[in-house]
């Protein structure tokens, strides 16, 4: 008994160490907690977690205590000793870096660990390092675990050491009764530790969501359930049954009736995707390009923020023709978003452009279509063509030439590639205006660690303006701000440039995703969701429309061109219908989010209303949850299964 004693101290000295870690990241992010909270909120919030906390105490306690259990029918003490303190050893060490890393996390993503966990498996995993080095104070963080790991181990040492009460036997042996007794009540506590419940069922991640605050319910969760729950949802998604976690019952043809509004014979998904070109009334432009710039911020472009110019040639080009700032990405990362805008299939959490099926063109892929259109298609990109194997997955997709940042200038790669102005000169230099041709370019500088020089480059803003200093914090520098400023600076030279040395060119802009940085950490579900969508030409844009009442997102942008270029009757495919179509639902489907004219949703039931001028888009919550699961659930299927249903 002694042994188990000193077996469950090391549950609750694991137990402790996440405790104290979930309230020092309440303390550290409580500024940004957006919901009025008091004592009993956060009382739960710690109550709940600390019942993770106690099961993987558990979880390191196993070796030990199958040890310790036969103790009762065979004295091994030393034994014992020296796997628990092994155990002690290894969770301390270990804690001390997924802390360090699961901090830094919050400290990028506002987020416990999800998705992004994947970057150190696809992503540039130096690159990730470097820039970290460079933005967050990882060195004084890692001497300040380094040490808290050894006073750990210290203190962890002198607790397990004793039990919490020491028991005598007198004579010889216990009796077998009494062993067997013993046993089965320390397995009991035990169960119960490694459920981290007494009751019915064990704690589960819905039980996460108990404040109303979403910030402070993803603190809930430890960094090691984190994990398993982000790990057993790709493990999900990436099985044949993964369609579960967006369509239960499994009727994809039912989802796909209600999705395309529509009853198609057959069985092939792509039989919806089906349209045929209304021949829009616009002069073919002999180039197209599509610009996803790296973190385009759209709430720069709201009309309350219009004091903080910091994206002056958007907004001016936007004048000229069409901009919307009620636009959602794809994903929330770039290879996410820009994967979706490649195949013109939604980011479903599978990793698309690592998938088989992306190994050659899907039927709704961009540059599979416009080539059938007669352009030849490129794909510039700043940085390396071997990060997320964007060169070889650009190449299956369809494109016809790839340059990323070492045709560029490989003296002048930094972590992420070169600045935005070197990508734009070389694609200048390189375009060939006799050429019919298509042109998706994604850029880089709008990124972490945010080092070139925007003030000598003649960033204005020096201050706040007066009417938004109430809200600005200074979080962020302005300097920050001034890298979002740069990348709006070349791209407007840029397509100033174009359109001299080729009128007949079309452009599409957006963002990849939003840059997680505002004026303050309260950002509302509309500012940290969109990104713009401009569309330009030199030779104006005949088509009208009121961008206030359109909503939409980049799964509308592959119809929206096609509508823009191709004769009437031509047929193509995508998931979404363009813009212009007035027979469209006005509404836009993001990564687990869901925008209309006057509402913004996500999947977890959080909203915000910004217009009340449009009611007939209102939407309550399983509109919205069905929405997103019919796209999200036809995307999943047609790429880890194919067409046919």
């Amino acid at each position: 008994m002694n042994e188990s004693q000193k077996d469950f101290k090391l549950i609750f000295f694991c137990a402790a160490i996440m405790f104290i870690y979930r309230t020092v990241l309440i303390m550290s992010f409580s500024a940004y907690f957006t919901e009025p909270l008091n004592g009993i909120d956060y009382l739960l919030a710690l109550l709940v977690g600390f019942r993770y906390d106690i099961s993987v105490g558990a979880y390191v306690a196993v070796l030990p205590f199958l040890f310790s259990t036969a103790c009762l029918f065979r004295p091994i003490p030393h034994i014992c000793k020296y796997i628990r303190l092994s155990m002690l050893i290894f969770f301390s060490m270990l804690s001390s870096m997924i802390i360090l890393a699961n901090y830094l996390f919050f400290l990028e993503y506002k987020d416990n660990f999800n998705q992004w966990v994947f970057g150190v498996i696809y992503d540039d995993f130096s690159a990730v390092l470097s820039t970290i080095w460079k933005s967050d104070p990882v060195f004084s963080l890692s001497c300040i675990l380094s040490g808290s790991t050894l006073i750990c181990i210290f203190m962890g040492f002198y607790v397990v050491k004793r039990p919490f009460y020491t028991i005598l036997h007198k004579g010889s042996e216990r009796r077998l009764t009494t062993k067997i007794a013993c046993v089965f009540t320390i397995i009991i506590f035990f169960f119960c530790a490694v459920r981290g419940s007494i009751c019915t069922r064990p704690v589960q991640l819905k039980d996460a969501g108990v404040t109303r605050d979403s910030m402070l319910n993803k603190m809930i969760l430890n960094p090691y359930y984190a994990l398993r729950y982000v790990l057993k949802q790709y493990i999900k998604l990436s099985h044949a049954d993964g369609i579960d976690l967006y369509i239960q019952d499994n009727d994809i043809q039912g989802a796909a009736n209600r999705c395309f509004g529509k009853t198609i014979s057959g069985r092939s998904l792509d039989n919806y995707m089906k349209k045929s070109a209304r021949g829009i009334n616009l002069k073919k432009p002999r180039h197209v390009f599509l610009i996803v710039m790296e973190s385009f911020d759209a709430w720069p472009l709201f009309n309350e923020y219009k004091s903080f110019d910091v994206m002056p040639f958007t907004r001016q080009l936007g004048q000229k023709g069409i901009l919307l700032t009620h636009f959602l990405s794809s994903g929330t990362g770039t290879m996410t978003s820009l994967s979706s805008i490649i195949t013109g299939l939604p980011d479903v959490g599978v990793i698309t452009n690592y998938q088989p099926s992306a190994r050659k063109p899907f039927p709704t892929s961009l540059a599979f279509q416009l080539k059938r259109l007669g352009f030849e298609c490129h794909m510039y990109y700043g940085g390396y063509l071997s990060w997320q194997r964007i060169g070889d997955f650009c190449k299956d997709q369809g494109f016809d030439h790839i340059d990323g940042g070492g045709h560029m200038d490989s003296w002048a790669l930094k972590e992420w590639g070169v600045d935005d102005k070197q990508m734009f000169d070389y694609i200048y230099d390189q375009f060939k205006p006799s050429t019919s041709s298509f042109n998706l370019i994604l850029s880089t500088s709008n990124h972490p660690p945010y080092d070139i020089p925007v003030y000598e480059m003649g960033f204005p803003i020096k201050k706040i303006p007066e009417d938004l200093k109430h809200i600005y914090d200074g979080r962020w520098s302005l300097k920050v701000f001034g890298h979002l400023w740069y990348s709006d600076k070349v791209l407007g030279e840029f397509i100033e440039r174009i359109s001299q040395k080729a009128p007949d060119s079309l452009f599409f802009v957006t963002g990849d995703h939003w840059s997680r940085k505002f004026l303050n950490p309260r950002p509302n579900l509309l500012i940290q969701s969109t990104v713009p969508l401009l569309i330009y030409s030199k030779q104006g844009f005949p088509l009208s429309m009121k961008p206030s009442l359109i909503a939409a997102s980049h799964l509308n942008i592959l119809p929206t061109m096609i509508e823009c270029i191709a004769p009437k009757g031509f047929e193509y495919y995508s998931i979404c219908q363009d813009i212009f179509n007035k027979k469209r639902l006005p509404i836009g489907i993001g990564r687990k989010s869901l925008i209309t004219p006057c509402q913004i949703w996500d999947i977890f039931g959080n909203h915000f209303t910004f217009s009340l001028n449009c009611e007939s888009t209102m939407f309550n919550y399983e509109q919205v949850k069905r929405h997103i699961n019919d796209m999200y659930g036809i995307g999943w299927w047609r790429i880890v299964r194919g067409s046919n249903f």
